[in-house]
């Protein structure tokens, strides 16, 4: 009996606002990823008629999704912010795939090996993450904070509270106790991810993301739900390295000239699997230094040689 293929996807999710980001994702995909069994599938959450006609012939299908998750004010939500509830929801909506890959669309593939290693994790059946955690990154704490408070009666010295964006975040969402286990824990990026379809960790990054407290639109996040699936136990995660998912503002990347490829700011200086354009950088106004220290002249954004 012949054995059936494995078809893999790569999905990701924009609106018109973020076409020239989406359509530099697609065409570095298009370009980088040259493995005959990775589709590619945009979630239309707000495109306009002329940028679906031109992504027609460049993706294998583009679809619509609905509101996985309800809350009070969900009517009143714009369709992009299908893009933050969606993801623990992947595998409803793209059948007859082995693995998903999830990237942002302000993100973009630089090398296909990248996309093979992330296919590859998946098969442990884990959910492949990248932690927000380098060497050249700023810390391993996400904006990270100690607060002094004075004296109080009956106790002795000071007291010192500690606290960080994920803590922050989870303890808003959820509690205390699952909040201060992650404290001194690296952030679990939700930008770029995979997992085999029929994976249990799907269901439990879904669970995570109904019971979190979720009271005004800027409640909404798929990161926090996934962070709180990893560090409550409900689910196992196969870590790759922060040059699958480089964050740009929290480090710039160099260009190697040579090799005509961004890589990490220091030596050994690796190249990059996947640029993600978070915060300033997606400005495309930040000038980018070489490994020589020289102005490189290139571009953030795919591609980032014209």
């Amino acid at each position: 009996m012949a054995v059936k293929s494995k078809k893999h996807v790569i999905v990701t999710a924009a609106d018109k606002n973020y076409f020239p980001l989406l359509h530099g994702l697609i065409a570095s995909i298009r370009k980088n990823v040259v493995r005959s069994d990775v589709e590619i599938v945009v979630i239309d959450v707000g495109l306009a008629q002329q940028q679906l006609d031109e992504l027609k012939e460049l993706v294998t299908d583009i679809i619509k999704v609905g509101w996985d998750i309800k809350f009070s004010f969900t009517k009143d939500l714009p369709e992009y912010r299908k893009a933050f509830i969606v993801t623990p929801f992947l595998p409803k909506y793209l059948p007859g795939y082995d693995t998903i890959v999830w990237i942002d669309a302000d993100a973009w593939v630089q090398t296909g090996e990248a996309v093979d290693d992330l296919i590859a994790a998946a098969e442990s059946g884990k959910m492949v993450v990248i932690p927000e955690l380098d060497v050249a990154y700023p810390s391993a704490v996400s904006r990270g904070k100690v607060r002094v408070f004075p004296s109080i009666p009956g106790l002795s010295g000071r007291v010192r509270r500690i606290g960080s964006w994920l803590r922050n975040g989870l303890a808003k969402r959820y509690n205390a106790d699952v909040a201060n286990r992650s404290l001194f824990m690296p952030v679990l990026n939700a930008g770029i991810f995979a997992a085999k379809a029929s994976s249990e960790c799907w269901e439990a990054w879904a669970n995570a993301y109904r019971q979190a407290k979720i009271r005004k639109t800027s409640d909404l996040s798929d990161q926090f739900p996934l962070n709180y699936a990893v560090y409550s136990g409900m689910m196992s995660v196969y870590k790759l390295p922060a040059t699958h998912n480089w964050i740009c503002d929290l480090a710039l990347p160099l260009w190697d000239p040579e090799r005509q490829l961004f890589v990490t700011p220091n030596i050994p200086y690796r190249p990059i699997g996947i640029v993600h354009l978070l915060g300033e950088s997606k400005n495309n106004t930040l000038a980018i230094k070489d490994i020589n220290g020289l102005d490189a002249g290139v571009s953030l954004r795919f591609p980032p040689v014209i």
